[in-house]
């Protein structure tokens, strides 16, 4: 499975530096927001309103970037990947993939917020490994919804109906969590909502496991 997992990844990747369409509209997604963002506020946010006008972005764009994590590629060449390639791999290396787009897109909505809105975070390390929990997460639990709504016949509203009840309880902990890194909380208090981060996110990639072999099959 590493060796089809590597060889998947490769060729999305490889796709996505050769075209950057992809990327180049989240990015301007995520740019634009936020100098929609400074012309509404010109001034520096609360802590709070600038930690949920982040997130919110986030969610947005991840569900804007994983949408397109099967119902971009014509359904013959699902056909050939069904015939080279197990079903966890293909799962796997298509949450490798928007992991990698969204910590991207994380990390440059971080360095815009910064500019344009300023930066309440005090403990920047801890907020820095939020955001790459953020990404792990999202991905983990949108791949799959994705998934779905492409069995569904590319239902991309499905999507967004399924997502945002599932990501409920992943964002609560991702906000307090992040309040706290604003809030220059030591690490040992934060450690506890990262870990709960990631136990969903292992708990989504588990589900995804089980559940995808049999909407591959469909």
């Amino acid at each position: 499975m590493i060796s089809e997992v590597r060889h998947l990844l490769h060729k999305d990747l490889s796709l996505e530096l050769r075209r950057m369409h992809h990327i180049n509209g989240l990015l301007l997604f995520v740019l634009g927001t936020v100098f929609l963002c400074f012309l509404s506020f010109q001034s520096k946010l609360e802590p709070e309103k600038w930690n949920a006008l982040f997130w919110i972005i986030q969610l947005f764009a991840a569900v804007h970037a994983s949408g397109h994590s099967f119902s971009g590629e014509h359904p013959n060449r699902h056909i050939y990947y069904y015939s080279i390639a197990s079903p966890g791999a293909i799962l796997l290396s298509k949450t490798i993939y928007n992991f990698i787009l969204l910590l991207i897109t994380g990390l440059g909505s971080y360095a815009a917020f910064w500019l344009l809105l300023g930066s309440p975070v005090t403990n920047v390390p801890n907020f820095l490994v939020i955001i790459a929990l953020a990404a792990l997460g999202f991905a983990s639990i949108l791949t799959l919804v994705a998934a779905i709504a492409w069995r569904s016949g590319h239902n991309f509203s499905l999507m967004a109906i399924l997502s945002f009840p599932v990501m409920y309880p992943f964002m609560i902990a991702l906000i307090k969590a992040s309040l706290l890194s604003i809030g220059n909380a030591q690490t040992a208090s934060i450690l506890g909502f990262m870990l709960v981060l990631i136990l969903i996110s292992i708990l989504a990639i588990a589900l995804a496991f089980i559940l995808f072999p049999y909407l591959w099959k469909e």
